[in-house]
């Protein structure tokens, strides 16, 4: 029966299996009050078994009757019982909040307690109820304190519910779910320090939940405790390895703390969930990072990270064609490699951010787009000029004709606009005319070969 037992609480938690339960609770409960085998059988092994007593197994198959919608049956059995918290519970579904009080005010008139108390100003919405309570048990309830706490607490008054919260947790540190809404309260508040000392609590008693080790790291974030809240969202992920947002505050963290090997590791994990995501600031700090060669979170060289950076970047672009900065930063690192075949890879990706750059039918409306492609054709051109030196003349020809019709098409737009002049951009394009006239020397070199 103790075995049965267990398998109807666990198949409680399933939808699939929950009406299962529910029938064998009922055969559980029937059974007791079925003397079909000899007493001396019955009771052979009782006590190791852990069993318990009746009236657990009658709340449970009350509970389970309560998930499954059958509240006023519910109600009936939790009445037999005594159990007046889940007496509420169904009288608030019900909407008859009134029955539960005045069933709690019967008991109080036969015999005052702290819980009897501490219900009726749950039924009735009442906080002077709770300081009864309070006064009743001499000032030593914790019970009263949290009941008290989450009167405030689901008025969204955190002010008030903060300090009744906190000296319940004081009173009984075993309580989980205190801890929780204590520390939802302080970060509501505001109140840094109070959040991440509840959070802790919260998840010393609790490790599986990762909402929480996330809210904890938001905590150390505010408090400027960066390494605190690196190591909290490493547990989060932990505990939900599928939920992309919390890697991506792992990703950010990361990135500030110079831990670019997990900066990769979580921008790959959050493209397994989503299939693509752009962040350019991180890949820009990253690339910055290995291009100037950084010094990483154990203070070694950042440039050992670039053959990883160029599998991201390959795998971003494989989904993400359209974005101009992905693929200049792709580009970047191509060239750190610095042999032919890879300056080659590099002139194609400038290729690409161009097009991607002028493909915004808006680019030379402001002057930051204006220079953005400007900067792009700068970049192409210099990366043209490095990919030809050991090229064939047929190639070579073809990159260097392919940068000139890209850069005399900029120049000529901004012209016709007459945009020479304008601040801002002048000095950019005069760049842009040099390295034009560059390409067109080098094209006149092999015309004359």
């Amino acid at each position: 029966m103790s075995a049965l037992f267990q398998r109807c609480i666990l198949e409680a938690n399933h939808k699939r299996t929950i009406e299962r339960s529910l029938a064998q609770l009922e055969y559980l409960i029937e059974q007791i009050n079925t003397p079909k085998a000899p007493l001396y059988n019955r009771f052979d092994l009782f006590f190791a078994s852990g069993m318990l007593p009746v009236w657990a197994l009658k709340q449970r198959f009350a509970t389970v009757m309560l998930n499954l919608g059958m509240v006023k049956a519910a109600l009936e059995l939790f009445l037999k019982l005594n159990l007046w918290e889940d007496v509420i519970i169904c009288y608030t579904i019900l909407e008859l909040k009134h029955k539960a009080a005045e069933v709690i005010k019967q008991e109080l008139a036969k015999k005052p307690s702290v819980k009897l108390w501490c219900l009726l100003g749950d039924a009735e919405i009442e906080a002077q109820h709770y300081e009864t309570a309070w006064k009743l048990s001499g000032e030593k309830s914790s019970r009263a304190q949290r009941h008290w706490g989450y009167h405030y607490y689901f008025q969204q008054n955190y002010a008030e519910a903060v300090p009744h919260l906190k000296l319940s947790a004081e009173l009984n540190s075993a309580q989980e779910m205190v801890w929780l809404r204590l520390g939802f309260a302080a970060l509501q508040l505001e109140d840094w320090k109070l959040a991440a000392s509840a959070y802790r609590k919260y998840c010393s008693l609790e490790q599986s939940n990762f909402e929480v080790w996330n809210n904890l790291a938001k905590a150390y974030i505010k408090m400027g405790d960066k390494p605190r809240a690196w190591r909290s969202l490493q547990d989060a992920v932990k505990c939900n390895f599928d939920k992309w947002e919390v890697w991506d505050n792992l990703m950010i963290v990361s990135n500030d703390l110079g831990h670019f090997s997990e900066v990769i590791r979580c921008y790959h994990r959050i493209l397994d969930l989503k299939g693509s995501h752009v962040d350019v600031q991180i890949l820009a700090i990253l690339a910055r990072a290995i291009v100037n060669e950084t010094k990483d979170s154990d203070k070694n060289s950042s440039r050992k990270y670039l053959p990883k950076a160029l599998e991201l970047f390959g795998r971003i672009t494989a989904n993400t064609t359209t974005d101009a900065d992905i693929w200049r930063l792709y580009a970047e690192l191509t060239l750190l490699k610095n042999n032919d075949i890879d300056n080659q890879k590099a002139a194609q990706y400038m290729q690409r951010a161009y097009r991607a750059a002028v493909a915004n039918p808006r680019w030379f409306k402001t002057v930051q787009d204006a220079n953005v492609v400007l900067d792009t054709c700068v970049r192409l051109a210099q990366a043209t000029m490095r990919c030809i030196n050991n090229c064939a003349v047929a190639q070579k020809r073809a990159v260097l004709g392919s940068a000139k019709l890209n850069l005399q098409s900029v120049v000529k737009k901004l012209k016709d606009l007459m945009w020479e002049d304008q601040s801002g951009i002048s000095e950019n394009l005069a760049k842009v005319e040099r390295y034009l006239q560059v390409v067109l020397d080098e094209l006149e070199k092999l015309k004359n070969a």
